[in-house]
């Protein structure tokens, strides 16, 4: 990691550095490295002004980077919405999982040559929750699997992979907003 120098004389270069380990700590998708990296981002921009970087094009740069951080969090101040893999999956509330599932289980019986069959056979199920990004499926099922199942077992490991992911990564509150 970056060392930032938080005392003494500020640089130009100190306020590039928070900005690009804000940047980073935002690409982690987790509420509390969001929130960190809202509270980067803010340094950051105070730096800038304080050693007189007033160039139009930093300026901009560090605001939008600042406006999509608090976009970020304030995503996160609904209940359940985290990544289930973080640094490569996007976060995702709840409601959305279950719309992602239930695509996928259509998708599925397409390729599957069973479109408008209102179940599949578990063996598919697995293979296609595999292929989506799950694959510590712990969950026994029976054949065959309807729709409402299948979105339930998927998003109960989804959850799950959340909260692993996820644990005591509650959002930081940003200092100076």
């Amino acid at each position: 990691r970056i060392q930032i120098k938080v005392t003494g004389v500020k640089h130009v270069n100190t306020a590039v550095s928070c900005y690009a380990l804000a940047t980073a700590y935002m690409k982690t998708w987790k509420p509390a490295d969001t929130g960190e990296a809202v509270v980067l981002l803010i340094k950051a921009d105070k730096i800038r002004l304080r050693v007189g970087d007033e160039r139009h094009d930093t300026k901009n740069i560090y605001s939008n980077a600042l406006s999509e951080a608090k976009v970020a969090l304030a995503r996160f101040d609904e209940v359940g919405r985290l990544s289930a893999v973080p640094c490569c999956w996007f976060p995702t509330s709840p409601q959305e999982d279950k719309e992602h599932m239930s695509q996928l289980f259509a998708g599925l019986q397409v390729r599957d040559g069973k479109r408008g069959s209102p179940s599949m056979s578990s063996e598919v199920m697995y293979q296609g929750l595999r292929l989506y990004g799950l694959f510590d499926m712990t969950a026994s099922v029976s054949d065959p699997v309807d729709q409402a199942d299948f979105v339930a077992i998927a998003c109960d490991e989804l959850q799950r992979m959340k909260l692993e992911a996820n644990c005591n990564s509650a959002p930081a509150a940003p200092a100076g907003s």
